[in-house]
């Protein structure tokens, strides 16, 4: 039916997918561990980020990045795969061009609003609690964090459209192996080196710290 090319194409993404999704869920483990830092630190406990922090700051950032990345992600990605199909590069190339050029815009102002209400956004999601001032702040450094590279993410995303659009699905799984091993041994190592904690392997899981 000559669905071969498409078949092969439809493995290698979800073996990248695949590997994506492992490695966030040992990331999530990893961060989920805090609540054992937390309680072991009473009421200053409430300043580490954990799950909770981790998942609001990431809905917030995601905002931008789904309205304005996915959504010309979406729109250009016929016309890099119809300009790649017929061998035109160039073409492919200008359009993957406008496409940063376009949603850059936004997403550095995105970025910059992040960085500066970063407090009053934690601060929103808090709640009323005695101690919701330590979990705003919690949650205003992992939405800083995360603002930070939020540019870097998005321009990832859309750049990866461009090997799916030439039928490359095995340049996004190399570059999604380094990444995410990159990932998972930064975020160990700094685990092991917190003062407050230890990684979840041992009897004093670590946070998203």
């Amino acid at each position: 039916m000559g669905l071969g090319a498409t078949g092969r194409i439809a493995a290698w993404t979800l073996l990248t997918m695949t590997i994506g999704n492992v490695s966030n869920i040992v990331h999530i483990r990893l961060i989920s561990g805090a609540t054992a830092a937390r309680e072991e630190m009473g009421q200053d406990g409430a300043s580490v980020p954990g799950e909770y922090a981790a998942n609001i700051a990431e809905l917030i950032v995601l905002l931008p990045h789904s309205v304005f990345v996915l959504s010309i992600a979406t729109v250009l990605f016929n016309q890099m795969s119809d300009a790649m199909g017929e061998g035109r590069v160039s073409e492919a190339r200008e359009v993957m061009n406008r496409g940063l050029r376009i949603f850059a815009i936004p997403i550095m102002f995105s970025t910059i609003a992040f960085l500066v209400l970063a407090g009053v956004l934690g601060r929103l999601f808090s709640g009323a609690a005695a101690d919701s001032e330590m979990a705003a702040a919690a949650i205003g450094q992992l939405l800083i964090l995360f603002a930070v590279a939020l540019p870097f993410r998005s321009a990832s995303l859309y750049m990866m459209r461009t090997f799916y659009a030439a039928e490359d699905p095995k340049t996004p799984l190399k570059v999604t192996l380094i990444t995410m091993g990159f990932g998972q041994v930064t975020a160990h190592a700094a685990c092991s080196w917190s003062p407050t904690s230890s990684c979840p392997s041992s009897s004093s899981p670590c946070g998203a710290s």
